[in-house]
């Protein structure tokens, strides 16, 4: 998620842990949390709501079960209001956390309330001034509505504090919306060679594209996503609104559908 290694390597480990813990405690809700999780990358939607339900009903002071619940397994669903009020209770049970505070953000920008989202990224960073993850939010939030300026300021700083290579495709998009095309293209060279020797996702590509205004590149590393099971962001195609500018393409929509069934919830 944080830009760390392939999903690939990682998710097959994480999955076996997930279950590992199970065998160990089957009444265990971290665990059964853990696995909701797995489960939500590999898109087993009806799978992983109810793992993340019985994480809830084994242990519902377990912060981080309604934190994921809302934020991943809600979110990608568009159930907004179940989403927020998910990742609010996270909140009530641990207000220290940055991470919290910064899915709950993650749940409003989503859901364009961006005002509230810009609230609750620097409730993270007054928690934490050092958290990328926050900045790099926040950047997100600013460019969706309407300042690329200050977007392009907060990814910078997340750079800073992280190598996540899709930070440094959000500056790109950033600086391409600007009208910036000659920096955005040395940024999508920088990301390519980069790629050679690391993982990146083709979501990064994709937004790069997107802001570029080439949208059948766009669709490739999207699609690439999607047939590879690579990737976090591939799992928010429907509500993605980095990814509005494609809607209502029929290459998209069947993208979207193949991903994310309509009758998902």
């Amino acid at each position: 998620m944080y830009g760390a290694g392939a999903p690939q390597d990682y998710y097959p480990r994480a999955k076996a842990a997930a279950e590992k813990a199970l065998q160990l405690d089957d009444m265990l809700g971290e665990a059964h949390t853990s696995l909701g999780n797995v489960l939500f990358r590999y898109l087993e939607l009806a799978e992983s709501a109810r793992e993340f339900e019985r994480g809830i009903e084994l242990n519902p002071n377990y912060p981080t079960a309604h934190q994921w619940y809302g934020r991943l397994r809600l979110l990608m669903t568009g159930q907004f209001d179940r989403a927020i009020a998910e990742v609010k209770r996270a909140v009530e049970l641990d207000p220290i956390s940055p991470i919290i505070h910064a899915d709950l953000g993650t749940v409003y920008t989503v859901a364009r309330r961006y005002d509230e989202a810009i609230e609750q990224f620097r409730h993270s960073l007054e928690l934490d001034p050092q958290f990328y993850w926050a900045h790099r939010q926040l950047g997100l939030t600013l460019e969706l509505k309407g300042a690329p300026g200050n977007a392009i300021a907060e990814y910078r700083k997340a750079l800073e504090l992280s190598d996540d290579p899709r930070v440094l495709a959000f500056v790109c998009h950033a600086e391409a919306t600007t009208g910036r095309q000659n920096e955005a293209r040395a940024i999508l060279a920088q990301l390519t060679e980069m790629a050679k020797t690391r993982y990146v996702s083709g979501y990064s590509f994709a937004v790069i594209h997107i802001a570029l205004g080439e949208k059948d590149q766009a669709l490739d590393w999207l699609e690439k996503d999607a047939r590879e099971r690579n990737g976090f962001e591939i799992n928010f195609i429907k509500v993605d609104p980095y990814l509005d500018p494609l809607r209502g393409d029929p290459r998209f929509e069947a993208l979207a559908d193949k991903v994310i069934p309509r009758d998902a919830k």
